[in-house]
């Protein structure tokens, strides 16, 4: 059944019971060369249009602005600027879905999925056991991930996937569906081509089980940073930088002497660091950084995977990492640190989110030094102690305000 005919049993009866997988089902089978590219269009069409009716709307994240009064009210209540086929996808999406980004996210996935089902006889559901044997585990830095012909499971899915399909299932599940970090849905590709750090630990079949990724962009790919890209340079960014932060650079001959840091603006800062910094062979972005399973094995992934991360990047002459944070338990470890392993650049506090996002530096080299001989259990004791300390100070902070 095609998508028009699922619409006009939706309108002859919007109390109709249509599951998820008939829309899946009626977007294959309608004409389409390029799906992605219609749900890119539907999203940017609707965004471009809540921030014009709403300037206020553009300090929101996408799924702030798709929850907004003016969107839900108004502007999805017309096929302005869509073609019925998107008009069609889109009142599908709000009635049987949270909004059009989710059922991207879900089609996405689905996606993937339905390229291996006549696999899934073959293969019993990986299991992650609770394992913080550190030896269990192994990393790569892989370039052109797109080219690796291994398979791997992951905790998405019962079969195994290649490479490139199985970081963008994480990616999808993880940082879009669970945190719904939406904006990822402009640039899926950059999660299946380039070079990854991926952390994989042994499975019963003997495949690897992917437990986490990142992405590592080199300067000569800097229009593809996230740390660079139009919304990480407006003024919802408050830059923020230690009066030790330049000689911290200086001294690990990262920038040139004297240089020039323009705090004024959080452009101007990036702009001013990266123009002074003496080898850009030797700076580098890490994104998309995964970690899978429950909330106390992604605790332990996380650690292990900056621990193996860092050298791996040490071993390639990486001496800065440019990195964008919103994991409390990784800015409370690097807090806990006393030699500028770590520096703040930039803060921002989304308004829809609650949450504190950072910009900010890795000095691989200190980091790695730090992390190499760094337990488990002292991590976790350094991030308790860090937490603890943060919530006497805000309590100190509140009786005198």
């Amino acid at each position: 059944m095609e998508l028009y005919n699922l619409y006009e049993r939706y309108l002859r009866d919007r109390k109709l019971d249509i599951s998820r997988e008939e829309i899946f089902l009626a977007i294959e089978s309608t004409p389409s060369p390029r799906l992605r590219a219609c749900f890119e269009h539907i999203l940017s069409t609707r965004l471009q249009q809540i921030t014009y009716q709403s300037p206020s709307c553009k300090y929101l994240n996408i799924a702030g602005q798709l929850h907004s009064a003016i969107y839900l009210e108004q502007i999805c209540q017309n096929s302005n600027g869509l073609s019925p086929f998107e008009y069609q996808l889109e009142q599908l999406a709000l009635a049987y879905f949270d909004s059009i980004a989710d059922l991207w996210c879900e089609y996405e996935i689905n996606h993937i999925k339905n390229k291996y089902q006549k696999q899934l006889n073959h293969f019993s559901e990986p299991i992650f056991n609770n394992n913080y044997d550190e030896s269990a585990y192994s990393s790569q830095l892989i370039d052109n991930v797109e080219s690796d012909l291994n398979h791997y499971y992951t905790l998405y899915f019962s079969a195994p996937l290649s490479l490139s399909d199985a970081i963008l299932l994480s990616n999808l599940c993880t940082f879009i569906k669970q945190h719904k970090w939406y904006e990822m849905l402009f640039s899926l590709s950059l999660s299946t081509q380039g070079t990854h750090f991926i952390l994989t630990t042994n499975s019963a079949s003997g495949i690897p089980l992917l437990v986490s990724s990142a992405r590592i962009q080199y300067w000569q790919h800097r229009d593809e940073w996230l740390y660079l890209s139009p919304f990480f340079q407006s003024r919802a960014w408050t830059p923020s930088i230690a009066p030790h932060f330049q000689q911290t650079l200086e001294a690990q001959h990262i920038l040139r002497p004297h240089s020039h840091i323009d705090p004024s603006s959080i452009s101007a800062l990036d702009s001013s660091l990266t123009e002074s910094i003496i080898d850009k062979q030797a700076i580098c972005e890490i994104l998309r950084l995964t970690a899978s399973g429950n909330t106390l094995q992604c605790s332990f992934i996380l650690y292990l995977a900056q621990k193996h991360m860092m050298a791996l990047l040490y071993e390639r002459a990486f001496a800065l990492g440019f990195v964008v944070i919103e994991q409390p338990l990784m800015m409370r470890y690097y807090d806990s640190l006393s030699d500028n392993e770590y520096l703040y650049t930039a803060e921002c506090n989304l308004q829809d989110t609650g949450n504190s996002t950072y910009k900010g530096l890795w000095i691989i080299d200190k980091l790695n030094q730090q992390l190499k001989t760094t337990s488990y259990k002292e991590y976790k004791r350094r991030v308790f102690l860090q937490r603890k300390q943060s919530s006497a100070a805000r309590l100190e902070g509140n009786r005198h305000g």
